[in-house]
């Protein structure tokens, strides 16, 4: 609310029509609201001294706050001491398809997991997902998962316990120890976790002759098979195509089937960049049955 005047000061302004007015009543407010005394008590030396003690106040707050914050993951069926309830949760894992594994930031709500993105810094997924990735958090959910240990006897399923497990690993194993594994047969998924290998030759030290079999509906093999004819070992392929000029896919679907899709359709998309960097990829495919 500007003043009307002619002085050389410039306009001046009010904050209330009370200041305006400035009657008695409104000066006794402002005297209880800023008390006598409070700008001789900012001024000077205690000023000074005042900003001091802040300034080294808020240099502690921040060497105080300088730090990781401590997360830990840990399953919900006791709530975690500290945790709100509601509060989401993100933390990330990797999950694993055909032996390649992509990376994941899951958002989780009280132990429940219940979405999927893509991790920005992981090579392979960088910030995406593909529809695998979004679907595997209903199988978190699926009613018909094994929710305990079941045995068979006789043809009729029986629900039993962990301890009963344990002790029939305990005598089923101590068995197998001495004939060195031989008449056991381990099938699995295709991983390539260091955890995973280091298990396995843990096994294969204690049990020599035992079997372990990997099988995948959709497997690499040919894959391994080409690599070892070429290097002489089985190796898996990293493919430039951002970097190809040429593109030849024989029944090999890159963009949707490959364990490495998602990567992989970002890449090919930078080579189809056209007008605007000057070159496009050409891509000749021959396979049996159509693909993305």
């Amino acid at each position: 609310m500007p003043s009307i005047g002619s002085d050389n000061l410039g306009p001046a302004y009010w904050r209330s029509l009370d200041e305006l007015a400035d009657t008695p009543a409104f000066r006794a407010f402002v005297e209880r609201e800023f008390p006598a005394g409070a700008t001789e008590w900012l001024s000077g030396p205690s000023r000074r001294q005042f900003l001091k003690v802040m300034g080294a106040s808020f240099a502690l707050a921040g060497l105080a706050a300088c730090r990781w914050p401590e997360e830990r993951i840990v399953p919900h069926v006791h709530r975690p001491e500290g945790h709100m309830p509601g509060v989401p949760e993100r933390y990330a894992t990797a999950m694993e398809r055909s032996g390649v594994a992509t990376g994941f930031l899951v958002t989780s709500y009280d132990g429940r997991p219940i979405k999927v993105e893509g991790n920005p810094l992981h090579p392979d997924s960088r910030g995406a997902t593909d529809a695998p990735a979004q679907a595997s958090i209903l199988e978190l959910y699926d009613p018909d998962r094994s929710q305990r240990v079941v045995r068979r006897d006789g043809g009729q399923r029986i629900v039993s316990g962990w301890e009963d497990f344990v002790a029939f690993a305990q005598a089923h194993f101590s068995e197998l120890k001495t004939r060195q594994g031989d008449g056991l047969a381990i099938l699995s998924e295709a991983t390539a976790s260091p955890s995973a290998a280091a298990m396995r030759a843990r096994l294969g030290e204690v049990l020599p002759k035992a079997s372990w079999y990997e099988f995948e509906p959709v497997s690499r093999d040919n894959e391994r098979a080409g690599t070892r004819l070429a290097f002489g070992e089985p190796l898996r392929m990293h493919l430039a195509l951002d970097e190809a000029a040429v593109i030849a896919c024989f029944d090999a679907d890159l963009l949707l089937r490959h364990p490495a899709a998602v990567g992989y359709t970002r890449d090919f998309a930078k080579g189809r960049a056209g007008c605007d960097e000057g070159r496009m990829s050409r891509l000749y495919v021959a396979e049996s049955s159509f693909s993305l």
